[in-house]
């Protein structure tokens, strides 16, 4: 295989590739907010927005480990330069049943690879992984290349580029964060990353940040935790990493704070799908501080007020 990219990564017979269809619209600000990868063929039924499988599956389910099946003679097939890899790798993703097949399958696939490593090529696991990136329209495939690149050095070469570009998408930023974390400016690409993603991607990359990050903690407080998803999957973590409690310690807040902050605290109050304010130990104390606040304005939240009951009951 050859290592360098094409000028065009449209599949014979078929629209672009994920990775041109990404690199195409993405601009300054990241993808447009209606962005959506164009996957053929379509699934019937229930769609998901991108990204939407793998965070419901991490967030509302117990993820058990897969099996791995034909993977393993697949990626003998890779090592062996053998063209039949990219059909089978295809067929057996689109096999799997389940709603989210690479997250059960990543860690046994990447411990099997480690345990045979001396049987397998790891300049062509590379190409293999490069090319799929560039050319493929199957959406676990393509973190399945993720996940091989995770086994090699992806930082100086043209996979850093691939990895990057197919972040952007929602889809994909979990898998490419895990590539991206062992880069040596990983820390400060997954937080300009975090920066442009709105969706799933966004709520995945909140957990990877560098938290110790002065700049990470105060963008966590007043931006980060908002997202086209539901706040309440990243209220708590940035209200706890951002010091929203040493912010409402102050004796006042100017009226766009205390907007910023009900935003926050909104998400915070929403416990359908995650556990917020219950989980958090000085919970009693940011709603009696927040309480303060809004009587300060001259305003009211009776859901706090009756939160604050319920914890300190």
């Amino acid at each position: 295989m050859n290592t360098y990219p094409k000028e065009d990564h449209r599949p014979e017979n078929g629209p672009p590739s994920f990775y041109q269809q990404i690199k195409t619209a993405a601009g300054p600000e990241g993808l447009p907010q209606d962005f959506s990868l164009q996957k053929v063929p379509e699934p019937e039924g229930l769609h998901f927005v991108d990204g939407g499988t793998d965070g419901i599956a991490m967030f509302h389910t117990s993820i058990q480990p897969g099996e791995l099946g034909e993977l393993t003679e697949i990626l003998s097939l890779i090592t062996k330069g053998d063209s039949r890899a990219k059909e089978r790798l295809e067929v057996f993703f689109r096999g799997q049943k389940g709603m989210a097949p690479m997250l059960s399958l990543v860690d046994g696939l990447q411990d099997w690879i480690i345990g045979h490593r001396e049987e397998l090529d790891p300049q062509r696991l590379f190409d293999f992984a490069l090319h799929t990136l560039w050319e493929s329209r199957e959406v676990e495939c393509v973190k399945f290349a993720l996940s091989l690149l995770e086994l090699v050095e992806t930082e100086k070469n043209q996979a850093r580029e691939a990895v990057s570009t197919l972040a952007l998408s929602d889809e994909f930023t979990l898998f490419c964060s895990y590539v991206i974390r062992d880069w040596s400016d990983g820390s400060e690409e997954l937080f300009r990353l975090a920066k442009l993603v709105r969706g799933w991607g966004r709520i995945f990359l909140l957990r990877q940040l560098d938290l110790e990050d002065p700049r990470v903690r105060e963008w966590l407080l007043w931006e980060g935790w908002q997202n086209d998803i539901l706040v309440s999957y990243t209220a708590k973590l940035c209200a706890g990493a951002g010091g929203l409690l040493e912010l409402l310690r102050r004796e006042s807040l100017t009226g766009e704070e205390l907007e910023n902050v009900k935003g926050l605290m909104a998400g915070l109050l929403d416990e359908g799908p995650v556990q917020n304010i219950s989980a958090m130990e000085d919970g009693p104390e940011i709603l009696r501080e927040y309480l303060r606040h809004l009587a300060a304005h001259g305003q009211v939240d009776e859901e706090a007020r009756k939160k604050l009951t319920e914890l300190t009951a």
